[in-house]
């Protein structure tokens, strides 16, 4: 078995989703290992973000070139070969023999000089604008007045993205969600916001608080990891490392959340927190469903986000009964035969559309 190595280009096939289920488990867990991987991780996805979707530079075409080379060579020639004529007299002729031998020889001495200086002109000039096209001077970039600037990310369904942040945090962003963040962090504190559902996980950096918003309510952490799903208005907050703190926009009330608890929100605040299996929310990382007491017409949303299907429902009734369970099979006929067991409804897959009845 070949030994699998965290380099740049694996890494990058991780950013393009090229990696299977298990390269991709082998590259969570070497994330897991150290903060130093996950800065690592946040600088070559930085770096990907900003060039990844440039057109690669065309190298010099020698043939091309070559040809160019000959036809200016050809043509200097032509030019060193008009002929003059002088009369001579005999005294005159032995001198010009004796001269043109000496200049006959540094000639061919000249000429063949000449001409590898200019083959190595041409090949350097190449070089260096091969060079400076692939890798553009970023000297240029840091004299310019910098102005943070706003971005947004939207997945789509089926969908999945990483976005490593300025700082060396990555937020992991799931199907179906928004994500605004700054191209920097100037402020007193790291602001972002969030429609969806993403995982964070965050830098330490105990002089500038890590705060994500969602609606009406904040999650604001100083460096750990932590999931957060905002749909519907509702929120859901599970922490998997360190601790975070939540309030409300007028700063009423703050709760803090600790690792392997949930907490969801309220009309005026947040519920207590509970002990959870964490690994039972944050399971989508992974490629996997799960629900916890949820509704049969939250299930039904998450199967439309995760295969990017649609689903049709013909009986209204059914859509208040819950589900809980865990899902580890990539296969949806089959996770919606398990389902419609568990919750005695029957289904028929038409293409993208999936009929409940």
């Amino acid at each position: 078995m070949n030994k699998k190595i965290v380099d740049a280009h694996f890494i990058i096939r991780v950013i393009k989703n090229e990696v299977t289920d298990e390269e991709r488990e082998f590259f969570n867990q070497w994330l897991e290992e150290s903060d130093e991987n996950k800065e690592e991780f946040g600088k070559i996805a930085l770096l990907w973000d900003k060039t990844g979707n440039l057109p690669t530079p065309l190298s010099p075409d020698l043939n091309i070139e070559w040809e160019k080379f000959k036809e200016r060579i050809s043509e200097a020639e032509k030019s060193h070969q008009e002929k003059s004529y002088k009369i001579y007299t005999i005294p005159q002729v032995e001198t010009e023999i004796n001269n043109n031998k000496q200049t006959k020889y540094f000639s061919k001495y000249f000429k063949k000089h000449i001409v590898f200086t200019r083959v190595a002109a041409i090949i350097l000039i190449s070089l260096i604008a091969y060079q400076f096209i692939s890798h553009p001077s970023t000297k240029r970039i840091e004299n310019q007045v910098e102005q943070t600037k706003f971005f947004e990310f939207i997945t789509q369904k089926g969908e999945k993205a990483t976005i490593p942040l300025a700082d060396g945090s990555i937020v992991y962003l799931n199907a179906e969600s928004r994500l605004t963040y700054p191209q920097y962090f100037d402020g007193k504190k790291r602001f972002l916001k969030l429609e969806g559902e993403a995982y964070f996980s965050v830098k330490s950096d105990p002089e500038k608080p890590f705060v994500v918003q969602t609606g009406d309510k904040f999650t604001e952490v100083k460096g750990t990891e932590f999931n957060i799903r905002f749909r519907k208005n509702k929120l859901f907050v599970v922490v998997t490392k360190g601790i975070v703190v939540l309030y409300n926009q007028d700063s009423s009330k703050f709760v803090d959340l600790r690792k392997g608890e949930l907490i969801t929100s309220t009309i005026d605040g947040f519920t207590q927190p509970i002990k959870v299996d964490t690994r039972l929310y944050t399971a989508w990382r992974e490629n996997k469903l799960s629900f916890v007491a949820t509704p049969l017409s939250d299930v039904l949303e998450e199967l439309e986000r995760f295969y990017n299907v649609e689903t049709v429902c013909k009986n209204k009734r059914i859509l208040s009964r819950t589900l809980t369970g865990y899902f580890d099979s990539d296969s949806l006929d089959e996770i919606l035969t398990k389902i419609s067991l568990a919750l005695d409804f029957k289904f028929q897959r038409k293409g993208k559309k999936v009929f409940i009845f």
